[in-house]
């Protein structure tokens, strides 16, 4: 697309141009039929989003709004995303209360003004409710002005289909010249309608097709994803575990390894500053569909705390930690459960993965952890950095270098898990490593 076709679609549409730049990155490769996934976020952009947590203002909203309660408090969507337009840069830039239903999210919009003594707090509520043609086209969630010691502060309240509404609209534009602007405006508002209607438990409802808009398949809110990479899910396995040993220069040949407390120190000091975004985006939207369709609930996915931490059962838990350096987690079932289960019930099980812990949000590691019960208490057993979202993405042209070339400093990234149990103070001693 040349300057002045640029020039002319923003004078139509602001959002469009707010999308185009979001998929410059992935826009060339959509012409060759091939995906790529977006590079890990390094250096000062990594520092800018690990300042743009906002963490004192996450704080404040899970006083107001706790998790227990089944709200889930977290950072921007994509602080780094550039934008001239004052609203749009704010629905990927501010801190997000995200609601378990719709009645949560409407008790949540209306309750900020009742909490004006809560430690000098004061809400103003701004657009709440969206209008047919508001900017950008088919955004529901509401956005509240919070004045906090002297300061104004923007929040957004919003419902998981809400979120994964924002997340198909930064993702959604693939193609090299764009459609017109009035047939993407009318396509946003039916994706929103739809997710609007799977917030109402309502999900036999026909997804919208973005050819019955004239538009390319890409943009569909369920766009069909790449294929894998190395077919069967056995051969897929098994080339993982026959790169499983670890290679570095305190474990070298073994499969795991339990650090002593001065390499743990060094490891925990020492975790890389990069932030992994999801591979396998493509899939997230469907992959929703399917969980939520089978009575999937979200809420079984928590931050963890320290009183939490005490009340878990042994098992294998799969965990994620955003650039805030919060944990969230969920009790993992293994794939061979989930079919067992299936066989013996005739039922379809729904099962989360990592990409649900931080929708949308690159993560600082993924993984599993594993609690075995000494004593009556829970311990941290083993602890490993096997995700296929964020490292292992079998739909990632980069699989084999990701396993043979990358593994090991995959490995690393757990010692952003021990610095947030330090910060937590859960023991973790004693912990046996692996990469997988």
């Amino acid at each position: 697309m040349n300057n002045t076709s640029l020039r002319a679609t923003h004078s139509k549409n602001p959002f469009l141009i707010l999308l185009l730049a979001a998929s410059c990155l992935v826009a060339a490769t959509t012409a060759t039929a091939e995906y790529y996934p977006e590079p890990p976020v390094r250096g000062q952009a990594f520092d800018s989003l690990v300042a743009a947590q906002q963490m004192e203002l996450q704080y404040l909203m899970e006083i107001v709004f706790p998790e227990e309660r089944g709200f889930l408090i977290t950072g921007p969507l994509d602080p780094l995303l550039e934008s001239d337009i004052t609203k749009i840069r704010r629905l990927y830039q501010t801190v997000r209360v995200v609601c378990p239903d719709l009645e949560s999210f409407r008790v949540a919009r209306d309750s900020l003004e009742a909490r004006e003594s809560l430690l000098h707090l004061s809400a103003y509520r701004e657009n709440l409710e969206s209008s047919r043609r508001s900017e950008p086209a088919g955004y529901r969630g509401a956005m509240a002005l919070i004045k906090y010691r002297g300061q104004e502060h923007y929040i957004q309240i919003l419902t998981l289909g809400q979120l994964r509404w924002l997340i198909w609209a930064e993702h959604v534009l693939l193609a090299v010249e764009p459609p017109d602007d009035d047939r993407l405006d009318d396509y946003a508002q039916a994706v929103s309608n739809y997710l609007y209607m799977i917030d109402q438990g309502i999900d036999e409802v026909e997804p919208p097709r973005a050819f019955a808009w004239g538009l390319p398949p890409e943009y569909s809110i369920y766009a069909e994803p790449p294929g894998y990479v190395i077919p069967g899910y056995q051969n897929y396995k098994d080339f993982l575990h026959a790169h499983e040993p670890i290679h570095t220069p305190f474990a070298r040949g073994i499969i795991s390894f339990v650090p002593s407390d001065s390499l743990l120190a060094v490891l925990t000091h020492k975790a890389p500053e990069v932030a992994w975004p999801n591979k396998e985006y493509p899939m997230l939207q469907d992959e929703y569909r399917r969980f939520l369709s089978r009575d999937g609930d979200v809420s079984i996915m928590e931050t963890l705390t320290r009183k939490g931490f005490d009340t878990l059962q042994p098992g294998e838990y799969l965990f994620g930690i955003a650039p805030s350096g919060k944990i969230r987690f969920a009790r993992e079932l293994l794939r061979e459960e989930v079919e067992r289960i299936a066989r013996e019930t005739g039922k379809k099980v729904p099962r989360a993965n990592h990409a649900f812990l931080f929708p949308g949000e690159p993560l600082l590691t993924a993984g599993a952890f594993f609690i075995e019960h000494e004593k009556g208490k829970p311990v941290i057993a083993h602890v490993n950095a096997q995700s296929g979202h964020y490292f292992y993405s079998n739909v990632s042209p980069t699989i084999r270098e990701d396993i043979i070339e990358k593994s090991d400093r995959y490995l690393l990234t757990l010692g952003h898990f021990f610095a947030a149990l330090d910060q937590l103070g859960i023991d973790h001693h004693h912990v046996s490593w692996s990469k997988l």
